[in-house]
């Protein structure tokens, strides 16, 4: 089996596994969850309290290998903390947690009781790994990935949705493509003009999702740049060859870079939970 339909049976496998998924969890994947996230809060609040939490249990685990109690009550306190929060900002994961281990972690810390530390950081690590493995996937399509239904591309004072936009950038690009093998060399070149200033607008609507510009510059940096600029020289030569080297190396750079990140999980977020 080539590589292609190997790949295409793997995310067949994929999708098929998350939906089965979705239809056994998305009932309890709580609505109160998104108010965390992204668009919904300013900050990602659920991720910095996980983040944090694991910090904390790994830090709390050191500190009691090393008997070191001040440095175990430090960081179990700020473990507690964060751990009892957890009920508060998601109510109906109240009976997922193990509120009772938090509570003999407090005690066993007061005590100077590092053997019983050591166990009980064990059992909430557990409890962690638990939730994770039912709720982390889901929650990460439903909350980290994006839908890019209300971007728009703004194009000569027009206001163009994001993925009309795109097929008709993938348009130009078959476009450029199609005259280079038929040798319509003037076809070729205001394809390629065309194609430079509607990547131009395309870029711009990172700014919908991206506060900063690396994200940008990775995909449509100086590589992506410089490859249109050989692509140009190489139509203006009538160099078929180098013409559609060029042409390709220019779609992996552009299309397939951007859809490695953002594609697939985007189509497997609309098929589990729709387009909003």
């Amino acid at each position: 089996m080539s590589t292609l339909p190997r790949c295409l049976m793997l995310l067949a496998l994929a999708l098929f596994s998350f939906q089965a998924l979705a239809q056994e969890q998305e009932a309890v994947l709580p609505d109160s969850l998104g108010k965390w996230y992204k668009p919904q809060n300013k900050r990602q609040v659920w991720l910095h309290t996980m983040f944090a939490m694991r910090r904390e249990l790994q830090a709390l685990q050191e500190y009691a290998d090393e008997g070191d109690l001040s440095g175990v009550k430090k960081w179990s306190d700020k473990l507690i903390k964060h751990y009892r929060r957890i009920p508060e900002m998601v109510p109906e994961w109240q009976d997922e947690l193990e509120l009772e281990t938090a509570t003999g972690l407090e005690t066993a810390v007061a005590n100077a009781d590092l053997a019983r530390v050591k166990s009980l950081s064990r059992d909430l690590a557990r409890s962690c790994k638990g939730c994770h493995r039912d709720f982390r996937v889901l929650a990460a399509l439903r909350y980290r990935t994006p839908v890019f239904n209300d971007v728009m591309v703004s194009e000569n004072g027009q206001q163009i949705k994001f993925l009309e936009f795109k097929h008709e950038l993938i348009r130009t690009l078959n476009r450029i493509n199609i005259s280079v093998q038929d040798a319509r060399w003037e076809n070729a070149a205001v394809a390629l003009e065309q194609f430079q200033s509607k990547l131009g607008a395309y870029g711009d609507s990172c700014a919908s999702c991206h506060d900063d510009k690396e994200p940008r510059e990775r995909i449509l940096g100086a590589a992506t740049t410089a490859g249109l600029e050989h692509l140009k020289q190489a139509i203006q030569r009538q160099d078929q060859k180098d013409s559609g080297s060029s042409l390709g190396e220019t779609a992996v750079n552009v299309c397939a870079r951007c859809h490695g990140v953002h594609r697939t999980l985007t189509e497997i977020r609309q098929q589990l939970f729709g387009a909003d």
